[in-house]
């Protein structure tokens, strides 16, 4: 990994030009990974990380988990992927393997570009300008002919090859006796090669040459990538509503045991630093939007100087607030809500403290929400906690779906073994926090998800896993095919618009209500649902979750705090009050079974190598609850174990050391001198 020092102090870089020489390949048949180019922000852990010689907290993809937000396990968790890039910022990739999906969308051999962790584009392999495989569009093999995906005849090709131009390698494979055996044949392209300074290193790198890369991030934040001097991006680049910040450029690599040179030399980067406020983008709610200001060098926020317009109307803002750099601007009104999926406009006028101005227009779409109507409202909830039903059918190879998970809860998939022990009525009540993993065959919980034991919030069994009555066929625990309910209460506590997040690998569709069994309109399943109360003040409904719990190696994953304010606000599952505040659960009393602990809420978290696509309609409305007269939340689980979607597993996965350098790759980085902020220029730095 390569982090580049601060190239202009005190400054946003709003646009930047990286090139580079690369030699790429002469190693395996099948080669991996590949390196990521990116402008992270200056909050971003990768940068501290790298100056402490620690972990590398990169983007991931579904089966092999990252950093941001295309990692199932949520912030802090795993290293990721260098070739996907960073987790925040704008990241280029370069990756030579396939890998599983991205939020849905297959990883492909090619390039891609991220914007905080959001995939916008990949161009995959054959390399060719205007070759675009968007997240809208099909995955392989369903695209038809929207974009051109086959990366085997493209692999390690000679100079003189047709298809060289799109390849990623940079040339052939060596047709050297690599191993020793005195042959060369198809056992060369494996074997190990060896450190710098070896007599034989050459051999493998002897038919690579030396090709151009370059990338670059324009003004009006648009990404324009070239490979062996051909332009990949269409005219103007790929647009991507990147936002410039302060931030630091990185440069990172690697291979595995499937492994692959990558050789740089000969960087030339170029910034051009902004001069004035940078205005980012719109963020909608419900009832209004905010805009984040940003600060350069001497171009400082006069808040007091803040104009806006609502598709065209001037409004008048709601608060101003500034942590460091950033100002950011509210509006919002809560008598007067915006129609789901509506576009609108906001134009942003502002002056810096030297009396320069900037206008601005940007665009936001209003998230889809519900209202809870005024009888869903409850009174007298005084007893905090949870009620936890489970089911476990002895049926094997249950599908991972919601409808299945309905229909085991309701009995239909068989006679319930789960192990009742302490349940009343099929509840167990749950006043402590909820943290609940799969056993492993060892019957100890599985440390999975973001809450484990090595950060001080250990996993719990599930109540009524393992079976009191079935086993696995070699004489081990049975603690598969599990659907689960958790039911509960959430408490409003002022009229306003709350955004409720959910997260889970399987998805999950929980409708509101405010009667005990009777659906209404259902949260989103994968993405933060806005729910607004604007004229009850103790609003409650009820939330189902149906979803499956995974196979091993983890189960049913949520924690709530048991504090005298309740509910914390943690990354993967929050309640917004209005736009910037935030409400909370009712505490839980301490727990008879289990000491209470001060832990946050969890995500609910089902973690597993496989994902299967739901096939059965749609379910039914889930049975009444067993507690008259009370709204709840329900939670719907389910568990089963399917055989694998996803691509195998990449052997040799671990990082290797960093590729071995020649005499063409020694280079030093030139010191720049200083100059004034203004006005800006682009600076150049080669190495």
């Amino acid at each position: 990994m390569v982090l580049f020092k601060d190239l202009e102090p005190g400054l946003v870089v709003k646009a930047f030009t990286f090139e580079c020489d690369l030699r790429i390949g002469g190693g395996h048949n099948n080669p991996a990974d590949g390196f990521s180019l990116n402008y992270v922000r200056d909050t971003d852990p990768i940068v501290a990380n790298i100056e402490a010689g620690i972990g590398n907290p990169f983007a991931g993809t579904d089966s092999e988990n990252g950093y941001g937000a295309d990692s199932d396990s949520g912030p802090g968790t795993g290293n990721g992927l260098p070739e996907e890039g960073c987790s925040t910022g704008l990241a280029i990739g370069f990756d030579t393997w396939q890998s599983a999906t991205i939020n849905g969308v297959q990883d492909v051999v090619g390039l891609s570009i991220r914007v905080d962790s959001k995939l916008i584009a990949q161009l995959p392999v054959p390399l060719k300008p205007g070759n675009i495989f968007l997240p809208t569009m099909p995955n392989p093999g369903a695209q038809g002919g929207a974009y051109e995906y086959d990366p085997v005849p493209y692999r390690n090709l000679p100079k003189s090859d047709p298809n060289y131009a799109s390849s990623m390698q940079t040339g052939a494979l060596s047709d050297e006796d690599l191993n020793g055996d005195g042959v060369v044949n198809a056992a060369d392209q494996t074997a190990p090669q060896p450190v710098f300074g070896d007599p034989n290193w050459g051999l493998w790198v002897k038919n690579l040459h030396w090709e151009k890369f370059k990338a670059e991030l324009t003004e009006d934040g648009a990404v324009k990538v070239w490979w062996k001097g051909v332009e990949l991006t269409p005219a103007g680049g790929i647009p991507t509503e990147f936002t410039p910040s302060p931030g630091r450029i990185v440069f990172a690599a690697r291979t595995g045991d499937n492994f692959e040179v990558h050789h740089v030399d000969n960087i030339v980067l170029t910034t051009i630093p902004a001069d004035n406020v940078i205005i980012g983008n719109a963020t909608g709610s419900p009832i209004g939007f905010s805009v984040v200001l940003i600060d350069s060098g001497p171009a400082v926020v006069n808040p007091d100087t803040i104009a806006l317009k609502l598709d065209g109307t001037d409004v008048t803002r709601t608060s101003v607030s500034k942590t460091g750099g950033n100002t950011t601007v509210r509006f919002f009104d809560v008598t007067k809500p915006l129609v789901p999926g509506s576009v609108h406009t906001v134009e942003v006028t502002v002056r810096d403290t030297r009396g320069t101005e900037v206008t601005d227009t940007q665009q936001f779409t209003v998230p889809a929400y519900v209202t809870l109507p005024p009888e869903y409202a409850v009174a007298g909830v005084s007893q905090p906690g949870f009620n936890f039903a489970v089911h476990q059918t002895a049926t094997r190879n249950q599908e991972n779906t919601i409808a299945r998970a309905e229909q085991q809860l309701q009995g239909l998939r068989g006679a319930n073994v789960a192990d009742l022990t302490g349940f009343v009525g099929g509840v167990y009540a749950e006043t402590g926090v909820i943290n609940y993993s799969q056993l492993g065959a060892a019957g100890i919980p599985e440390a999975a998800g973001v809450f484990q034991e090595n950060n001080g919030f250990p996993d719990e069994p599930i109540p009524g896993i393992p079976s009191a009555t079935e086993v696995n066929p070699d004489g081990t625990i049975y603690t598969d095919n599990i659907a689960a309910e958790i039911v509960t209460y959430l408490q409003f506590p002022a009229p306003g618009v709350y955004n409720l997040i959910f997260n889970s690998d399987d998805g999950f569709p929980p409708p509101l209500s405010g009667v005990p069994g009777r659906s209404s309109p259902r949260c989103s399943s994968a993405k933060p649902t806005w729910v607004a109360a604007p004229r009850t003040r103790f609003p409650s409904f009820t939330c189902r979750r149906r979803d499956p719990i995974r196979s091993a190696p983890s189960g049913l994953k949520a924690a709530a705090a048991p504090t005298s304010s309740g509910l914390r606000n943690k990354p993967h599952r929050r309640l917004w009050h209005g736009p910037s505040s935030t409400t909370r659960l009712a505490p839980s009393k301490p727990s008879a079974r289990r000491p209470p602990r001060r832990r946050p809420w969890s995500p609910s978290r089902i973690r597993s190598a496989t994902r299967a696509t739901p096939t059965c309609p749609p379910s039914r409305s889930s049975p009444r609850c067993r507690t008259a007269g009370r709204r709840w939340i329900r939670i719907r689980s389910g568990c089963s174990s399917t055989a694998p979607k996803s691509p195998p597993p990449r052997p040799g996965r671990a990082t290797s050391p960093p590729p071995p350098t020649g005499p063409r790759s020694t280079s030093r980085l030139a010191t720049m001198n200083s100059r004034s902020p203004s006005p800006p220029t682009a600076r150049t730095t080669k190495a």
